[in-house]
């Protein structure tokens, strides 16, 4: 008998099952598989495209005699269907030879080249219907922007699943370390190994028909990512780029879509879904809830602050992680805040630190009473909003109101400690004293 392979793609690619892991990962989410579901979806893999009688399953999986009169093989098909077939009702390719036994049919994988690479998480995708549904449609080029952590890779993993093109591809811009590696990394990742320069892959791609490039964090390669973007479009009428970045591409047709922390009750959620994988339980009382709401707010709903911070709930409980938190001890972000920060002008990064005095949010008007950057306050902030840093938002009559990325407690202590690193800060440059908010209800911060 030969050895099962750890991994079978079914479904198109869409359903991925780890037999090693007994694990089936799916676009709705993580399943786990019973031993025994494991042990005879293995034997089956071992006979792939063969009817196995029923009585060798039974000898040889069960270790029961082969004239043993149970239903327990096929009650374990009918559950092995509902976890592996996209129709358990009309499985295409866990099959029964009526009178006999059961026949499992793989994909041939020569036959079938595969036509999506997107990565299938192992955990619940958790909120963001309204993002969603935005991207249902695609469009030609979008571009996902948001700060460090705030989940623009997660949900463009979503939002490629549920775009119906021939081919979907997904290219960690990431990886690049040097100029002309993103043509070599999306060559690689649409599987078109042979081509050499960006022109030979918009013409290979032009034959693939409907495709959907996904470029995930491409403010490591911005220049580069857009002379591509913009030669590929041009190119290949067929194609559409989804990217996500802390800064947008600046092409022209680019749909930007913000995107800002989660919700407050999808933060909770997040919380207590990752709590419970670590745990295996999670018990919540009304008043646990209430902290765990305290904590994602401390984080303000940073996606991968929450992730960050359920690694530590095992060693100081619910009670002591939020104190933590209150006391503004978190430098989880700081890596990648440190980054972003290196990646700012000096006017950038004193408009930044500077307003951090404010809690809450500040109107335009506001920031420039208070901000002392060097030049006209409005550029600072401007390059501050394309750069992921800030957000705006709609406030009563006023055109709108500014608020830095991160605007709870954990922000002035990533943010003011970077005010010092400024090599020779001019006099005006000091940070301003503490002002209230001009958004009524908004507490002044206190140092």
């Amino acid at each position: 008998m030969s050895a099962a392979p750890p991994v079978l793609l079914l479904a198109g690619g869409s359903i991925e099952v780890d037999l090693a892991r007994h694990e089936v990962r799916r676009n709705d989410g993580l399943i786990q598989l019973t031993p025994m579901e494991a042990r005879l979806l293995t034997h089956l893999v071992a006979h792939a495209g063969e009817v196995v009688p029923r009585q060798q399953i039974l000898a040889e999986v069960w270790g029961y005699h082969p004239d043993s009169r149970s239903k327990a093989v096929a009650q374990t098909v009918r559950r092995l269907r509902v976890k592996v077939e996209r129709e358990p009702t009309s499985p295409e390719h866990l099959l029964t030879a009526h009178g006999v036994g059961w026949r499992l049919e793989l994909p041939d994988a020569a036959a079938e080249p595969p036509t999506s690479n997107v990565p299938i998480p192992r955990d619940r995708f958790i909120g963001r219907a309204a993002e969603l549904e935005k991207l249902a449609s695609v469009g030609r080029l979008t571009t996902l922007t948001g700060p460090p952590g705030v989940g623009k890779s997660r949900l463009a993993m979503e939002a490629a699943r549920q775009v119906a093109v021939n081919e979907v591809w997904w290219c960690e811009i990431g990886e690049a370390t040097r100029a002309g590696d993103v043509t070599g990394l999306v060559s690689d990742a649409a599987g078109l190994e042979n081509t050499v320069n960006s022109k030979t892959l918009g013409q290979a791609l032009r034959s693939r028909g409907e495709v959907l490039l996904v470029l995930d964090g491409c403010e490591y390669a911005i220049g580069e990512v857009g002379d591509r973007v913009e030669q590929w479009l041009e190119m290949v009428p067929d194609l559409s780029v989804l990217a996500t970045s802390r800064e947008r591409l600046r092409l022209p047709g680019e749909r930007v879509l913000a995107i800002a922390p989660l919700l407050a009750e999808d933060a909770t959620d997040l919380f207590v879904d990752r709590a419970t994988a670590r745990l295996g339980s999670f018990p919540l009382t009304a008043s646990d809830r209430a902290i765990v709401s305290e904590v994602v707010e401390h984080l303000d709903r940073i996606p991968l602050a929450v992730e960050i911070v359920c690694g530590q709930l095992q060693l100081l409980g619910l009670d002591a992680l939020r104190d933590q938190l209150a006391r503004a001890e978190v430098t989880t972000m700081q890596a990648a805040f440190d980054t972003s920060w290196r990646a700012l002008d000096d006017s950038e990064r004193r408009a930044l630190a500077q307003s951090s005095v404010f809690a809450g949010g500040f109107t335009l008007a506001s920031a420039e009473e208070v901000l002392k950057t060097g030049g006209p306050p409005r550029l600072a902030l401007a390059g501050l909003l394309d750069s992921s840093k800030c957000r705006s938002r709609p406030l009563g009559h006023a055109r709108a109101t500014l608020a830095t990325c991160r605007s709870s407690s954990v922000m002035p202590a990533l943010v003011r400690p970077l005010g010092d690193r400024l090599q020779k800060p001019s006099p005006d440059a000091s940070a301003p004293t503490p002002r209230a908010s001009p958004i009524p209800g908004i507490a002044p911060t206190t140092q």
